[in-house]
């Protein structure tokens, strides 16, 4: 009797492990059943509207192995339909791939704008916010700055600290370095009174490298913006990029208790006539109404008169 039980038990031990080995290596399942279904609409597509002469998709499918082999069917199906336009069968095989995908575990990362809401669409592209670089109305000028009497300018040349030296730009718009006597540099940039420097150097210095640093800003009387009558300070300001009514009424210190803000003006020099634009001052710094500023451009000159009551 225990002789008995002692086969049984080995039987069924057996048994299990043969079960057990059956199993080891078997590919999982990369859909399952409800998963599969997309890709049957577009597995008959297929194969109603695109006839493979060397791999028909029933070949394909009746030598594919069930588990791990039934994606790759799918993709020489796909291929080998590709030979071909056929927009037809894209709804269907959309869905195949998004399927495909969720099991696999290979979808992309939701994409984020810059204000963090994340994006429903993986292809779409975030643009990002523009920022207001100047006051409404102002618009952009591009110009290079150029020297002025009065201006301190740093002459440096590489290798040769005995002719570099820091000079002002005298009342004539002339420059004198050693070697170099009675450069013109008013009315040039950096770069252009350095080549020039260069020029003149190269009968002294061998290949001589100069650069050119402004230290002390004026730049040319026709590159000012002159401030006259009722302003708190009046004076002349160096023109800079971008500049506006506000950034001039901010360099000044605004108004005097008796100027007419309202009333003032720009003279500005339009194809060589004179312009007159009235401007409202009083609007602008004592209502905030920021429709009263207005681009100024170098060489304006801004009137303030002075109110009678």
């Amino acid at each position: 009797m225990y002789a008995k039980k002692l086969i049984l038990g080995w039987l069924i031990s057996c048994h299990v492990l043969v079960s057990a080995c059956s199993h080891v290596g078997a590919e999982p399942e990369f859909l399952t059943e409800s998963e599969k279904r997309p890709c049957e609409p577009f597995e008959s597509c297929l194969e109603s509207q695109q006839p493979a002469p060397n791999a028909s998709a029933k070949d394909l499918n009746a030598t594919a192995v069930k588990n791990g082999e039934r994606t790759r069917s799918l993709e020489l199906l796909s291929s080998t339909a590709g030979k071909t336009e056929n927009t037809q069968c894209q709804p269907w095989e959309d869905d195949c791939k998004a399927t495909k995908k969720s099991a696999l575990g290979t979808q992309s990362a939701p994409l984020k704008n810059a204000e963090g809401v994340v994006q429903t669409n993986a292809n779409a592209t975030t643009t990002a916010p523009k920022i207001a670089s100047r006051p409404a109305g102002v618009p952009a000028v591009g110009t290079e700055y150029l020297i002025g009497p009065g201006d301190q300018v740093q002459i440096y040349v590489w290798r040769n600290p005995e002719v570099s030296t820091s000079v002002p730009v005298r009342p004539d718009g002339k420059v004198t370095t050693p070697l170099v006597e009675d450069m013109v540099a008013v009315g040039k940039t950096p770069t252009q009174l350095a080549r020039d420097i260069e020029k003149v150097l190269g009968a002294y210095i061998r290949d001589p490298v100069v650069s050119v640093i402004v230290t002390g800003f004026g730049g040319p009387y026709s590159q000012q913006i002159r401030v006259l009558g009722q302003a708190a300070k009046p004076q002349t300001l160096a023109y800079k990029e971008n500049m506006s009514l506000l950034d001039v009424m901010i360099a000044v210190g605004g108004l005097t208790e008796f100027a007419a803000g309202n009333k003032a003006t720009v003279i500005r020099l339009v194809k060589e006539k004179q312009t007159q634009i009235r401007v409202r001052i009083d609007d602008l710094i004592k209502k905030g109404d920021i429709s009263a500023n207005m681009a100024v451009l170098p060489g304006d000159i801004l009137i303030i008169p002075e109110s009678w009551f």
